[in-house]
């Protein structure tokens, strides 16, 4: 059986169309669908069964609860060349994010969720890789 994931420089990265119907939230590995796979600072859902990802999250992985005004910890596979990254997390299924930070790309970050009152369970996350000075 072939490995069907996209590679570096796939042009099916970012490719698709964030407005197709039912589109699920992650692809068949529990990655979120619509995410900057190609650096341009644009969240784009890719062609095919797999999300790309130039970085593997580990920490919230789906499911989780959070709580507000509670703290957690983020955690990534770091990649060499990627000096920082922004996380982002989405209470509406990746339709709008909210930046959490910039932060070095170390593995790992403490957040402390937003005081909005309530729970929040299974908030997709994304991490965009670049350069402190990319990022408007």
């Amino acid at each position: 059986m072939s490995d069907l994931r996209l590679s570096e420089y796939s042009p099916c990265i970012d490719a698709g169309n964030n407005g197709v119907p039912d589109l699920p939230i992650a692809d068949i590995e529990g990655n979120i669908r619509i995410l900057d796979g190609n650096g341009d600072f644009i969240p784009t859902v890719d062609m095919g069964a797999y999300e790309f990802c130039q970085i593997q999250l580990y920490r919230p992985n789906g499911g989780e609860k959070f709580i507000a005004g509670s703290t957690y910890s983020i955690t990534w596979k770091p990649k060499d060349g990627i000096t920082h990254v922004k996380l982002e997390y989405s209470v509406d299924n990746g339709i709008n994010w909210y930046e959490i930070t910039i932060t070095e790309n170390t593995g790992s970050y403490s957040w402390e969720t937003p005081l909005v009152g309530c729970v929040f369970s299974a908030i997709p996350f994304q991490m965009i890789p670049g350069e402190v000075v990319q990022v408007a």
